[in-house]
């Protein structure tokens, strides 16, 4: 028999600690901030 279940998605992880990352703020051409982690990113990084 089949799962029903369909898989959960997968968040990616942040490059700097692991922990998935649900959001990314942009600050300027080369900063950001992960969510909800914290950590200092480069956007274009993720």
């Amino acid at each position: 028999m089949a799962d029903s279940e369909e898989p959960a998605p997968s968040l990616p992880p942040c490059p700097l600690c692991g922990a998935p990352v649900v959001t990314v703020t942009v600050t300027g051409p080369e900063t950001g901030y992960a969510s909800p982690c914290g950590c200092r990113i480069f956007p274009d990084r993720t």
